[in-house]
């Protein structure tokens, strides 16, 4: 379970932190990361909002940086999840 969670952490985390950081670097990375960046911005503007920075503020990097941790935990969940039901699956159809 912990090797299951570590890597759906890092994935899913890092994943939206290097796409988060390639989207605040220029317009056309950001129009190029974006069909995939806004759906996973989408379930963290929460985290935005209660920042209320601009784009051009450095502090900008602490809701990416929570969002990135939020999104580590659900990939972490997602790893865990899918790892017990393929456990589950495998002891039941042996």
């Amino acid at each position: 379970m912990g090797k299951r969670l570590r890597f759906g952490f890092l994935s899913f985390g890092s994943l939206y932190f290097v796409l988060a950081v390639l989207a605040m670097m220029s317009e056309s990375l950001q129009q190029a990361v974006g069909p995939l960046l806004r759906p996973m911005s989408n379930l963290v503007r929460p985290i935005y909002d209660v920042f209320l920075l601009h784009d051009d503020d450095p502090r900008v990097i602490y809701p990416v940086i929570l969002s990135s941790l939020l999104w580590g935990l659900l990939g972490g969940a997602v790893a865990v999840l899918i790892g017990g039901l393929y456990t589950l699956l495998r002891q039941r159809y042996r």
